[in-house]
């Protein structure tokens, strides 16, 4: 079972208040996961010593995780759009 689709089913009954804290919540993750691929030795004390394919799992992983995370910002937003209401 995909937890993540499970809780993202209803979001369009959330309050525009839990939207919006949503959205900033999603942002810091989109953000911190993109620190991990700029900066992967910082966040994997071993990433030297990995091999090659783990260190390309990884990457893809936390790519993978930035088009989660933004497929979720963004469908928060269209809700506050449709709303009337704006973001940021």
């Amino acid at each position: 079972m995909n937890l993540q689709l499970f809780a993202e089913k209803n979001i369009s009954k959330q309050s525009s208040l839990a939207l919006r804290k949503g959205a900033q919540s999603l942002q810091k993750r989109i953000a911190e996961h993109k620190e991990y691929i700029e900066n992967p030795k910082v966040h994997v004390p071993d990433w030297d010593s990995l091999p090659q394919n783990r260190r390309d799992g990884l990457i893809r992983h936390w790519n993978k995780e930035i088009a989660n995370f933004s497929k979720s910002y963004n469908d928060r937003i269209k809700i506050l759009h449709e709303r009337g209401e704006q973001y940021e």
